[in-house]
């Protein structure tokens, strides 16, 4: 565990303190890249997941699907939503063909739109493999769908993850220096 804790804290991947002691990444170690997942689901999905996010809460989206909330060590999160489900039987999860992972913050105030504007194209030009925008009401998304019709590895699946987690934290870094312009230029 001592191990475990210096190596984590030497990557960077977050602090360990006692308060979050129990709020860490699982190792890239813990599982085998290589398994083929047929299909995902909140079951088949953890796993990978895991290893990129300090914390995963299953819950309901506001139409009864199932998704996931993911947290990361800087303390963004996204939600994962398995699509193009198939109905499951009995005890077994659906079969998911698709997964899609989605992140909100505020709305940002009107005095930015046009910074906001050039910010965000710029981002997705950056950024090609996530979709960013805003919604009706204003707020900043950014969003990623995975096809995964014909299954995915976890190998794969946590470099979607992974890749989603540092979209997701640019995306935040970008939403912070446009709330707060730098001085002299």
């Amino acid at each position: 565990m001592k191990n475990h804790i210096v190596r984590i804290a030497v990557f960077g991947i977050m602090s360990v303190t006692a308060a979050s002691a129990q709020a860490q990444t699982k190792p890239l170690e813990s599982i085998d890249a290589g398994v083929e997942i047929a299909a995902v689901n909140q079951r088949s999905i953890v796993p990978a997941l895991s290893v990129v996010s300090v914390n995963q809460v299953a819950q309901l989206d506001e139409n009864g699907g199932d998704m996931i909330v993911a947290t990361l060590s800087n303390g963004l999160r996204f939600e994962v939503r398995n699509v193009a489900c198939e109905e499951a039987v009995e005890d077994t999860p659906p079969h998911c063909r698709g997964m899609y992972m989605i992140s909100r913050w505020d709305a940002l105030p009107a005095n930015m739109e046009t910074q906001w504007s050039v910010a965000e194209q710029n981002f997705r030009l950056d950024h090609p493999a996530v979709n960013a925008g805003r919604a009706e009401d204003g707020s900043p998304y950014v969003a990623r769908y995975v096809i995964a019709d014909y299954g995915i590895n976890q190998g794969n699946l946590i470099a979607e993850f992974a890749n989603f987690a540092r979209s997701v934290t640019d995306f935040q870094n970008l939403l912070g220096s446009v709330a707060s312009p730098s001085s002299g230029e």
